[in-house]
């Protein structure tokens, strides 16, 4: 394992020092091949990361910085601008439902480039000969754009080649459940979030993790998340790119200076030079993504999205659009995944600590529906308690948490992510989606428990 200092600005612009671990991995594993067997081998001799006092504090401020970023441009859009971005300056690439996404329009992006390196260079002193640059026939445009960051939000954008991607839209359900559904402290929330399709992430390795426990936030975490990506498959499998990244992962729930609550999820490219390197072609890649969610009165969620990268190859450039542009108008599905994990923690709630009143409602609501299972005929729906002929009898279904049969008619299916194979303490398969059926009781019992008490991360054992 080599240990190694990289730089991170901090929001004072003062150059603060990380100590990141990373190891090295074996080429097979990069390609994809090999055996699982192979794989376990590899990485079950990947050590967890031990930081020093120092790394954790840089993490930390790191965080705080971005945080404070994030509230900012939030606030900035939400609250100054409504919600809804100026067409003069912002492109609406894609409304899906209660999604608009936008992106930024070249001319403007130079502007935003100049007005924020124009931020840096005033709230760094030192480093006023380095940001210093003129731009000229843009300085007519109007500077609405996401508020007064300083910190290394505006770093990212002010360095980044692409522009920058804004998404904005609600969500029915709570700011606990849109945290539960994209928190990003287990690797089965990481994949969904990362790639529409799980099979495309191949590996994510969790280098370093900082907990607090003084924390009273059940969504507070902090880590570092290694990833690597397949760009395409079938027939050009050989001539594959990969994509991989090395992120800071931050969630948090905070305030805004009106008082409302807010959820903050962050992703966050730290650049670091030796992360494994691959032997195909341009894969490597620094981006960013912020989610921001604010709760209403109306039983409904705001959010605001932002992800911008410093640098995309030509090629890629179209392909990492829409597989963006993609993700960002799935943020709505954040509420259904929240509930699968619900459904999934009574799956398994003989493993839960007890004590969990919810749960425990939810568990004997379940135990009510095997005892009247044991007492329907052969053939008989435990929902409706119609007798189904020999003939439909094989498509009649069990629930997954009761046991009870239920017909087609009183059941529903559902997309469960389940972890992949365990391979060692801090490495396993992304995800896997198994379609699962459940019967309706069970379901709403699921959508009563408090998501402070399905447990955030995957395993619950």
């Amino acid at each position: 394992m080599h240990f190694l200092t990289s730089p991170i600005l901090s929001k004072n612009s003062v150059k603060s020092t990380c100590i990141i671990g990373i190891c090295n991995l074996d080429t097979t594993l990069m390609k994809g091949g090999g055996s699982a067997t192979s794989k376990r081998d590899k990485l079950s001799r990947i050590p967890s990361l031990n930081l020093t006092p120092e790394g954790e504090s840089a993490l930390r401020s790191l965080a705080n910085d971005l945080v404070e970023d994030v509230v900012n441009s939030f606030e900035c859009v939400m609250y100054d601008q409504n919600g809804t971005l100026d067409k003069e300056n912002y492109k609406v690439l894609k409304r899906d439902f209660s999604v608009v996404v936008y992106r930024e329009r070249y001319k403007y992006h130079a502007f935003q480039k100049a007005n924020l390196r124009d931020q840096i260079r005033k709230s760094m002193s030192t480093l006023t000969s380095e940001t210093e640059l003129k731009y000229e026939g843009i300085g007519t445009l109007p500077s609405k754009g996401l508020g007064g960051m300083n910190g290394p939000m505006a770093h990212f954008l002010a360095e980044s080649e692409v522009p920058t991607l804004i998404a904005v839209g609600s969500v029915p359900g709570t700011l606990e459940e849109a945290m539960l559904g994209v928190s990003l402290r287990d690797t089965v929330a990481f994949s969904s979030l990362m790639s529409s399709s799980v099979k495309k992430v191949l590996n994510a390795q969790v280098l370093a993790t900082v907990s607090d426990t003084l924390q009273k936030d059940t969504f507070d975490y902090l880590g570092v998340h290694w990833t690597l990506c397949a760009g395409f498959g079938g027939l050009c499998r050989q001539m594959s790119p990969r994509l991989d990244q090395l992120q800071l992962v931050h969630s948090r729930i905070t305030a805004t200076s009106h008082g409302d609550r807010i959820g903050v999820c962050i992703l966050h490219a730290i650049k670091h030079p030796d992360v494994p390197e691959m032997k195909q072609s341009p894969t490597r890649i620094y981006t960013t993504l912020a989610l921001s969610f604010r709760e209403k009165l109306d039983g409904s969620v705001d959010f605001m999205a932002i992800s911008s990268a410093q640098s995309a190859p030509p090629l890629l450039y179209s392909v990492m659009l829409r597989r963006v542009v993609g993700m960002l108008c799935s943020i709505p599905h954040c509420i259904e995944f929240a509930n699968s994990r619900k459904l999934l923690a009574m799956m398994l709630s003989n493993s839960v600590t007890v004590g969990l009143q919810s749960l425990k409602e939810a568990t004997l609501v379940s135990s009510a529906r095997q005892r009247l299972a044991r007492r329907l005929l052969p053939g008989q729906c435990s929902g409706c308690y119609k007798i189904s002929c020999v003939m439909y009898r094989s498509f009649n279904s069990s629930c997954k948490i009761c046991k009870a049969r239920v017909c087609a008619r009183c059941c529903v299916s559902k997309k469960i992510t389940l972890s992949g194979e365990k391979l060692s303490n801090i490495a396993s398969d992304l995800a896997t989606i198994k379609v699962m059926r459940f019967c309706l009781p069970c379901i709403h019992a699921a959508r009563q428990l408090a998501c402070s008490q399905t447990k955030l991360h995957h395993d619950l054992k």
